[in-house]
Parts: C-alpha cells; structure tokens; sequence
C-alpha cells in the first residue's frame, strides 16, 4: 500500500513538473537586450517667454527629449535636457516621470520637484510667475 502511494506521489510530480523547462520559452519573438546604452535625439523644441506683448517674445532655452535604452534592457526611457538660449549649456534635466534637476555650478545636481513637464515644471524651473507665457517651438531634429 505504502509502495503504491509512493509510485502515485513521484507520477504526480512528474507530471506537474517542469523538467522540459530550457530558460525563456520565447525568447526568439521578444528583441534582444542593448549590449550597450545609447541615446537619440527624438524632439527638439524653443522655449519661448514673454510677458504681456506676444512680439517681445524671446528664447529663453531648449528642451530636448531623448530616448535612452540602457544596456542590458529592452525598454526605452525619456529624458529631457534643458539648456540654455544658445543651445550649448546645458542648465538641468528631467526624468521621464518629471523631476526636475538643475545643475549646479560645481556639476552636481540639485533636485526642483515633480511637476508637469510644458506647464508648470519649466515656470517654476526659471523662476517665472504665473502670469508670464511660455510657448515652444518644434526645432526640426536631424534624420536618418
């Protein structure tokens, strides 16, 4: 009796087992993970303020969205830069879920708050008041 419980406990796991398991049964459909990090520019914009007269608008920074796979994942993630009004500084970032980040003059970076990238974030990251417009302007990015 013992013996044939025995026999039907091992064919009962055998038969619940996964000993045909090889690692990821789908791997081939599934892209490959990057081998290294890289980052594309995907859109570039003008930030534009101004206060009361739409014709003293002027440019006051970029924001530039990139693209970032990391190595060894298959997902991108967005990241923004913001730089200066000539383009080549570059004053802060952001991340993809809108903390803002301000560089410092020692090259560390100082943490703004979570905001909404277009609306609030950029105001409050320049230190403009409510009243003041922003407006961006697309900048055509260079392609393939």
């Amino acid at each position: 009796m013992k013996l044939t419980i025995l026999v039907a406990a091992i064919a009962v796991a055998m038969g619940c087992s996964n000993r045909d398991w090889h690692g990821e049964a789908f791997k081939k459909h599934y892209p490959q993970p990057n081998q290294t990090t890289s980052q594309d520019l995907v859109e570039r914009q003008a930030i534009l303020h101004w206060k009361g007269n739409p014709r003293d608008k002027r440019r006051i920074g970029y924001l530039e969205k990139y693209e970032i796979t990391l190595a060894g994942s298959r997902e991108p993630h967005d990241l923004y830069y913001i730089r200066d009004g000539s383009g080549i500084k570059t004053l802060g970032y952001i991340s993809e879920n809108g903390v803002f980040h301000r560089y410092l003059a020692d090259g560390r970076a100082e943490l703004v708050g979570e905001y909404p990238i277009r609306d609030v974030g950029i105001r409050v990251f320049f230190g403009f008041p409510k009243g003041d417009n922003l407006a961006y302007e697309d900048i055509a990015t260079f392609e393939d």
